[in-house]
C-alpha cells in the first residue's frame, strides 16, 4: 500500500521542493486575480474573519471554511505534491472571489460609497491591469481532419480509419 502513496505522490516531497513550490502557489494565486484585486480579497477576509459585518456564528462558518479551502489548497499542493503549476491552485480562486465580494463591500463601507461604485472600480482594474486575451497557437487539428475527410470521400483510394 505505502508503494502506492509514494508513486502518487512523485516526485516525493523534500525541504528543497517545499519552499519553491509554496511561493510559486503563492504567485499563481496572485497572477489568478491579479496583485490590487488579490489585496482587495484579503482585505474582505480580515472583514469577514474579524467579524465585521456583524454575522451570527452561523453565518460565520461560510467565511471559516473559505478561508480553509483556500489554505488547505495552498497547504496540500505545496507539501504533499510539490509539482509547480498555476493550475492546481484553480480551486483556490471561487473562495478569494467570494473573499473580493466581501472586500468590496467592506472598503465601500468604509468609504461611504455605494458597493456598485467600488465594484466598477475593480473592474476596471482587473480589466486594464490582469485581463488579456491569449491567442491559441494553431496546432493543425482543422487541417488534418480535412485531409482524413477528404481521403475518406476520395473513390480512387481505400483508405482505413484507426483510432
Amino acid at each position: 500500500m505505502w508503494h502506492l502513496v509514494s508513486y502518487a505522490a512523485e516526485p516525493l516531497p523534500t525541504m528543497a521542493t517545499i519552499v519553491p513550490t509554496m511561493l510559486t502557489n503563492s504567485s499563481a494565486l496572485a497572477g489568478s486575480m491579479g496583485i490590487p484585486v488579490l489585496i482587495i480579497a484579503i482585505a474582505g477576509m480580515a472583514f469577514t474573519l474579524k467579524g465585521k459585518f456583524g454575522e451570527t456564528t452561523r453565518t460565520q462558518g461560510v467565511w471559516i471554511s473559505a478561508a480553509a479551502l483556500i489554505a488547505g489548497c495552498w497547504l496540500f499542493h505545496s507539501i504533499v505534491t510539490p509539482t509547480p503549476d498555476w493550475r492546481y491552485m484553480l480551486s483556490g480562486v471561487p473562495p478569494l472571489i467570494l473573499f473580493l465580494t466581501a472586500g468590496i463591500y467592506g472598503i465601500s463601507r468604509m468609504l461611504r460609497r455605494p458597493p456598485v461604485q467600488m465594484a466598477m472600480v475593480v473592474l476596471i482594474v482587473y480589466a486594464t491591469g490582469t485581463f488579456r486575451l491569449m491567442r491559441t497557437p494553431h496546432i493543425g487539428y482543422a487541417a488534418v481532419a480535412s485531409s482524413i475527410c477528404g481521403l475518406a470521400r476520395s473513390p480512387s483510394r481505400k483508405r482505413r480509419l484507426i483510432s
